[in-house]
């Protein structure tokens, strides 16, 4: 994993800068007023120059006609949406639960993610990161939110580096979250002793120092740490502070250049457009949330009462 420096106002000439692609996204409607509401089409347009990549931001507003009420109300009663992406507050025990049960219910939580798909909520591929995801995202809210990331960025970046996968990487990289061990090396002697959550016992290593094995409670972690420090290095980079820049550009600073081994352009930018490919990937949370709130809210005070049940469908 690398970090490439941003230059966030970019004001590029043809003779030293060539655009290498464009990628857009549909942010949610924005109410202007009562009766009217506009669309908001964002366009990212990459520059590169020498080993920098360059962001051009271009909005285009339209408007949109006003959804039906009724219609919207019936659509999230039969998916089970909830508008609020973080709708469970997670403590460590929750989320330890979650992630130890997960796999005692995974035909359960495959066809909830098939009744999405069912639903046209969702694609089937979007399926597999669901049901690969569900068992980590509350651990990742967790700590995420007490080290001070958005849960939602380190979700998006996840998918961006594996969709959920826990594989060993070409170049080592180890876990769901594909940390390098020489990161992670770097991550163990810095969270030894100093975070109250952080395993001792959870890494591993072999006979010549490298890091071979990492919880996936540490790894979540380490990843929430190393994307803190790539933020606080963004913002102090492109002058910005988190008062004055949308969570967007704030994910595009700090993923900018996010690619590992390599200070190729080309390669920059591959690994920052498969990020934007992937943030439609977020709106899983919220499927997601909803079935930790029905969780939460049937059988929180006695979980052997879930396998029970599935036992009997």
């Amino acid at each position: 994993m690398a970090f490439a420096s941003l230059k966030r106002n970019c004001k590029h000439t043809t003779a030293l800068c060539f655009a290498i692609g464009i990628f857009t996204i549909a942010t949610p409607g924005l109410q202007h007023s009562e009766e009217k509401k506009v669309k908001e089409t964002v366009t990212w347009s990459f520059y590169g120059s020498g080993h920098d990549i360059h962001l051009e931001k271009i909005i285009k507003k339209e408007p949109i006609e006003p959804i039906d009420e009724n219609e919207t109300s019936n659509k999230n009663i039969e998916t089970g949406v909830i508008d609020t992406d973080l709708v469970v507050d997670v403590d460590r025990t929750f989320a330890l639960t979650i992630y130890n049960i997960s796999p005692l219910i995974a035909e359960t939580i495959a066809n909830y993610g098939s009744n999405l798909v069912e639903n046209g909520d969702i694609t089937k591929e979007q399926k597999g990161i669901f049901c690969r995801s569900f068992r980590y995202w509350p651990l990742m809210k967790f700590h995420d939110l007490r080290i001070g990331i958005n849960p939602k960025f380190d979700y998006n970046v996840a998918c961006a580096e594996n969709k959920f996968y826990s594989t060993t990487g070409a170049g080592g990289e180890l876990t769901f979250l594909q940390i390098l061990p020489k990161t992670a090396k770097d991550l163990d002697n810095r969270l030894q002793g100093k975070d109250p959550y952080y395993d001792l016992e959870g890494i591993k290593y072999d006979a010549d120092g490298n890091v071979i094995w990492i919880s996936n409670e540490n790894a979540i972690i380490m990843h929430a740490y190393y994307l803190r420090d790539l933020k606080n290095e963004a913002m102090k980079r492109t002058g910005n502070d988190e008062d004055n820049s949308s969570d967007e550009e704030i994910h595009l600073n700090t993923y900018n250049g996010y690619a590992t081994g390599s200070t190729k352009m080309g390669t920059k930018v591959t690994h920052l457009w498969n990020f934007l490919n992937n943030s439609d990937n977020t709106k899983l949370i919220q499927y997601i949330e909803s079935y930790l709130d029905y969780l939460n809210k049937n059988y929180s005070n006695d979980w052997s009462r879930l396998e029970q049940n599935k036992e009997t469908e």
